[in-house]
């Protein structure tokens, strides 16, 4: 079967990368949201823009953040199936910045002071943990330090739970959805696929697979395995599945101009 593979620049990055931004460093934790609603948005596009042209079967596939896109744009995907294939995906974005590598490349300081004065506490001169001869005494000061680390670890945790995966309808198709873990992630959890596929209240589960690896290893050296995951994946949806009419498209659509993401500034 001959297929067509579409690959897209995200916002925030290349050259859709803010002029303020260094690198692919985000600079705010709501860019991370603006981009992902764009992904979602521009999968979304892509997918009725191919269907129309009359392209079947249709799938979504992602990469770490990426693969969490592609299942929530595949959850607002109703008007036909689509495959879903994802590598090295958490099944939210909380665990991956509070507790994996990305933990420590986030600036806790600058959050801290967002937070402003909800994040001090004012604990007098001492506060003494414990009682009897083997306690310890605290300065406020690293009271207030921790104290604030953990106020902001608190409100980044609220904000990404729109991230968490558990808490949207699962893929259209369960059977044609495969979920690829690599065994020695350090950046996200390496249960992620066990934790969504008990979430997902479905007769059906999504296939788990295993590949070599870290994170980025994963990336690098194991692209026959996605591939073959995306193969396997959109032979399951044309198996199940005939291809839905077109009744409704007239003629051939054009492409078009500007994409959501376009629109976003610093």
């Amino acid at each position: 079967m001959e297929s067509q593979r579409f690959v897209w620049q995200s916002a925030y990055y290349g050259t859709r990368r803010p002029k303020r931004q260094t690198a692919g460093k985000l600079r705010r934790v709501s860019d991370m949201l603006s981009l992902g609603n764009a992904t979602i948005e521009e999968t979304l596009l892509m997918l009725r823009w191919l269907r129309a042209a009359g392209f079947w079967p249709l799938g979504i596939c992602g990469f770490s953040m990426g693969g969490v896109n592609a299942v929530l744009a595949a959850a607002c995907c109703r008007e036909f199936p689509v495959g879903v294939v994802t590598l090295c995906a958490p099944y939210s974005a909380v665990p991956v910045y509070l507790e994996g590598a990305l933990a420590r490349a986030c600036d806790w300081r600058a959050l801290q002071r967002d937070l402003g004065e909800s994040c001090s506490c004012v604990l007098g001169h001492g506060v003494r943990h414990g009682t009897g001869p083997a306690s310890s005494t605290s300065t406020p000061g690293a009271i207030s330090s921790y104290a604030a680390r953990r106020a902001a670890e608190e409100r980044m945790a609220q904000i990404l739970t729109v991230t968490d995966l558990r808490r949207v309808p699962p893929p259209p198709v369960p059977a044609a959805t495969i979920l690829l873990q690599a065994d020695d992630d350090a950046y996200v959890p390496t249960d992620s696929p066990e934790v969504l596929a008990g979430a997902w209240a479905t007769a059906e589960k999504p296939e788990i697979r295993r590949v070599n690896g870290g994170h980025v290893w994963a990336f690098l050296a194991q692209r026959r395995a996605f591939a073959q995951a995306i193969i396997d994946a959109s032979d399951s949806l044309s198996g199940r599945f005939a291809q839905p009419p077109l009744s409704h498209v007239q003629t051939r659509p054009s492409w078009p101009d500007r994409l959501t993401a376009n629109r976003l500034h610093n």
